[in-house]
């Protein structure tokens, strides 16, 4: 695949990759067991080869890293410690940490255009709910606007719902 048939950059309400769940304060309070999930949302795969966080994170996403239509692509710090909590292992591995009390993290493209970015805080308006007490704090649907708190929310599972449907999926804040 090339660069060029990528989606456009995603927007709150078009198609493309958003970043759908972060668990950014485990319960366990280590930051081991802490992931980030990005989504597509288009009708088509997308290749991230090279995609990178220019804020939040350090990770550059593999070459030859292709997410399906509708599919899921989980970093976490530690492989070990994500695959001891979930029994599978995230599809990538970042440096760095999500902060505990918040931060902006910013998905960008090869050319290093903003795909996504997200500010989050652990505290109001946004849920202090998936502040250390084992949620994580996912998007209540893929086409809302990521950038508006109320359309997040504390997960239902604890731990959260990596590589699966946001268990706040269509749900109102």
């Amino acid at each position: 695949a090339t660069l060029a048939a990528l989606p456009a950059p995603a927007s709150a309400a078009g198609p493309g990759v958003v970043i759908s769940e972060l668990h950014y304060h485990a319960g366990s309070d280590l930051d081991t067991d802490d992931f980030l999930e990005l989504t597509n949302t288009s009708a088509s795969p997308v290749d991230l080869s090279g995609w990178s966080f220019s804020a939040g994170i350090t990770a550059v996403i593999p070459s030859g890293t292709i997410v399906p239509a509708g599919g899921r692509f989980t970093l976490s710090p530690s492989a070990a410690a994500f695959t001891g909590i979930y029994g599978f292992a995230p599809d990538g591995i970042y440096t760095g940490k999500l902060s505990n009390s918040g931060e902006t993290v910013t998905l960008v493209d090869a050319a290093l255009a903003v795909v996504d970015t997200v500010t989050y805080a652990d505290a109001a308006p946004w849920t202090p709910l998936a502040d250390g007490t084992g949620p994580s704090l996912e998007l209540r649907g893929l086409a809302f606007d990521n950038t508006d708190p109320d359309n997040w929310g504390p997960s239902t599972v604890l731990g959260g719902t990596p590589d699966a449907v946001n268990s706040l999926d269509g749900t109102a804040p």
